[in-house]
């Protein structure tokens, strides 16, 4: 009798962790669609940028710099997203830098 018992909890235990496990990945999926929808706006949020470039036809009041570094980083977060094999983060990155090379194109234009 005392060898059936752990048999059961050890049988219990499986099925908790893979119920625990199946919740954490239904999690993770919700979690990566809305992490994917936030990269989707925020990556958006320097066509405001480009517009009001664009419609004033100048470019001095707008970092160069900042929005170089912000297209480096980009690609860095890209490579990452790579390397490590992580869907969300490559194609968010790759939004990122193209939106942010886009602003980088279009200040060096109106300089």
């Amino acid at each position: 009798m005392t060898n059936t018992l752990p048999r059961v909890k050890t049988l219990q235990n499986f099925f908790l962790k893979d119920k625990i496990i199946h919740e954490l990945e239904l999690h993770r999926t919700w979690v990566e669609r809305f992490m994917f929808l936030l990269g989707l706006f925020s990556a958006a949020m320097a066509f405001p940028q480009v517009m009001t470039i664009y419609q004033q036809q100048d470019s001095s009041q707008v970092s160069l710099t900042a929005w170089s570094f912000y297209s480096f980083s980009a690609c860095l977060w890209l490579i990452y997203g790579i390397v490590f094999n992580r869907p969300v983060v490559k194609r968010v990155q790759c939004l990122y830098v193209c939106t942010n090379m886009l602003v980088v194109a279009v200040i060096l234009w109106y300089r």
